[in-house]
């Protein structure tokens, strides 16, 4: 395995961490899903210096406690010589998105690894490649990674439990697979429910993927005009579709995308790894679908996205004060505000843009190079992995205020 491969599954891992309580064994996968969290949060295309201050409302961002975890997530950053702590701030190098994950799994192989820790890694694997048996999976872990039989069997409860990988029992043999790679084949229920499709449902299937092909992305209430309540949450059910929600101060609109746009040809990775682009991706779209003119609606969306690709400022306008929100948190955008009304933006992580320019005007980027984006679901944009899942525990959503306060610190600087 790569190590840009082992440094996305240590994000999704510790994404995965932070939504279960009551499970210790994964510390050192929990420091490193952080440490490349922070850096994502804290990095540039180009060099950059960050007041403290700004450090801090970042780690906030990201979920990484300031208190407790920021001084050590520093430490081991700048044990990579990716960042100087000075007295005021932070100097961080240059880094892109799939360096990132590079630099994560280089921590974790310093943070010295337990024999657990790495085998939940190669069974994340294992599972992208095909549906794994019970059977199998037990093999697997004893013969290649090692473990005794009762290691292999506390492994496999607990990444059921936290979601490392995803499970089904049919019919007494519990299969483990990648939920994201393996949704419309090699599973019964999958293929139970696309079999008893009717063929006009078939037909309003096609004509929805007709719809996303085109446009990348779209709104949820049209693709629920075209399928009907019932057929969607049975299509949902089987991970058919991506959905993810951009909030503003005014209202939530959920949008859909198609897996395979963002992830067909890649390396076998998780949703939560291109959240960042799906984010983009929805809040430009919900630029150029629901905001009216005064407010700033996007008409040009091609020559805006390549302005900001270009490292150009746009604006000013209203909504980019607003629906950027998430991105902001998260350094993906910069936004400024511009007197006497609106506000500028512009784009510290181009990859992310490439990409988003890719899926507006083809419909998929599948063939870029650059898919391994580590993220985390903020206010602002709830990612299609929070939206999927309905029996694991949910997270409180932060408050738009409080969303609203560490934006307008960022900002400007100042505390909250």
């Amino acid at each position: 395995m790569d190590n840009k491969t082992k440094g996305a599954w240590l994000v999704h891992h510790t994404l995965k961490l932070q939504q279960v309580t009551g499970v210790n064994d994964f510390t050192n996968i929990f420091a490193a899903g952080k440490t490349a969290a922070l850096l994502s949060a804290l990095s540039a295309s180009e060099q950059t210096s960050l007041p403290r201050k700004k450090v801090e409302l970042l780690a906030q961002a990201c979920n990484v406690n300031t208190f407790f975890e920021l001084p050590k997530v520093l430490e081991l950053l700048e044990g990579q010589n990716l960042i100087q702590v000075g007295k005021t701030g932070v100097d961080i190098l240059g880094v892109t998105t799939p360096t990132v994950l590079q630099h994560a799994s280089a921590v974790f192989e310093q943070l010295n690894p337990t024999p657990s820790e790495n085998a939940s890694v190669e069974l994340a694997e294992l599972a992208s490649r095909a549906p794994v048996s019970l059977k199998e999976s037990k093999e697997y872990l004893s013969d290649i990674c090692e473990l005794t039989d009762g290691q292999s069997g506390t492994l496999l409860e607990q990444s059921e439990q936290v979601g490392f990988i995803d499970f089904e029992d049919l019919g007494g043999d519990k299969i483990y697979f990648n939920g994201n790679l393996f949704r419309r084949e090699n599973l019964a229920k999958t293929q139970s429910v696309l079999d008893s499709l009717s063929s006009d449902e078939r037909r309003k299937v096609n004509e929805v993927e007709v719809l996303l092909k085109e446009s990348g992305c779209v709104a949820l209430a049209d693709v629920g005009k075209v399928l009907g309540q019932k057929l969607f949450e049975k299509l949902n059910s089987i991970s058919m579709y991506d959905i993810s929600v951009v909030n503003n101060d005014k209202e939530d609109v959920a949008f859909v995308t198609r897996p395979a746009a963002f992830s067909k040809y890649g390396n076998p990775l998780v949703e939560d790894a291109l959240d960042l682009a799906k984010a983009f991706v929805s809040s430009i779209t919900y630029g150029m679908t629901r905001s009216s003119n005064a407010r700033g609606r996007i008409t040009m969306v091609e020559k805006l996205i390549k302005a900001l690709v270009a490292g150009r400022w746009v604006g000013p306008v209203e909504a980019i004060g607003q629906d950027y929100r998430a991105l902001e948190l998260k350094r993906v955008v910069e936004v400024r505000p511009h007197p006497p009304r609106g506000f500028d933006m512009k784009l510290l992580k181009k990859e992310v843009g490439e990409i988003a320019l890719q899926v507006i005007k083809a419909g998929e980027a599948s063939d870029m190079p650059l898919l391994s984006l580590p993220g985390a679901t903020v206010t602002g944009y709830v990612g299609p992995e929070s939206n999927r899942e309905s029996v694991r525990r949910k997270q409180t959503p932060t408050s738009r205020k409080a969303t609203r306060d560490i934006v307008m610190a960022i900002r400007t600087g100042g505390g909250l």
